[in-house]
Parts: C-alpha cells; structure tokens; sequence
C-alpha cells in the first residue's frame, strides 16, 4: 500500500512516469480477483490521473478500456470496496477527458453496455460515483452531441 501513498504525491507521479510498466502493472490489477487489490489499483490509477505526466502515462499504457469496463460492470449490491473503486476509476476517466476524451469516445464506442453506462450517468444512485459520471459526459458531450452516435 505504499505505492498508493506515493502516488497521492505529484512530486513523485515522474517516478511512475519514468517506469511506465508499474502503471500497466498497477492497471492489470484492475483485474484481480481480490476487490481490495482492485480498489488499491483503482485509487492509485485515480491519484495520478490528478497530473499532466500520470494522465500522460495511465493513457500511454492502455488503461482506458479497463478502467470503463470496471465501470460498465457496477452493481448496485457492490462492496464498499468495489463502489469505492468504481468511484475512483471514474474520477480517473473525468480527469483524463479534458485531454483525452477522443480516446475514451473511441473505447466507449465499442461496447454497448459502456455506452449506457455513460448515458445513465445522471441517473447513477451514488452520489459520489455520479458527480465523476457527470463530469465524464458533461466532457465529452461537445465531442458527441448525440451520445447513442458512438462510432
């Protein structure tokens, strides 16, 4: 659990950065069959999406498309640990969209059940989870006026 302290850190997200197999790594273990490691990975991913080189190196590595499938599989009878990552990959998802909505469009647009995802954003009962859910479409709307158009 130190990595998820360093990484709240700015300061250190250029060690992340400089070793961009740690954050593959780290969202491999989105994966994971244990929620408290899925939370751990959630948190650190969320952590550095909060600077221009983490944002940079999460989309570099590939992580968009798990961190949306985490999202598109929430269940309401979740764990406090798997609401708490669903919440966390969000957050990741609506700091990344200033930048790079363009790709999150392009992965959204392969999956239907991440395109009602998105399109119940409003409509998503965790507080929490939705402020993040609305930040991701309220930032990719200009992108996509209609949302059901995902190519």
């Amino acid at each position: 659990m130190a990595i998820a302290q360093l990484s709240v850190d700015e300061d250190n997200h250029n060690l992340f950065a400089v070793r961009s197999e740690a954050i593959s790594s780290i969202a491999k273990l989105l994966h994971s069959p244990s929620d408290e490691v899925r939370q751990f990975a959630a948190s650190v991913l969320s952590n550095m999406s909060e600077s221009h080189i983490g944002q940079g190196s999460i989309v570099e590595v590939g992580a968009i498309p798990a961190l949306l499938k985490v999202l598109a599989n929430s269940d309401f009878d979740d764990s406090y640990n798997e609401k708490d990552m669903h919440r966390e990959c969000a957050r990741t998802l609506a700091n990344l969209c200033p930048r790079f909505s363009e790709e999150i469009i392009h992965e959204a647009g392969k999956d239907i059940k991440i395109r009602d995802w998105l399109c119940s954003a409003n409509n998503v009962v965790d507080e929490r989870l939705r402020v993040q859910a609305c930040r991701i479409l309220k930032a990719i709307s200009p992108a996509t006026p209609s949302i059901n158009s995902f190519a």
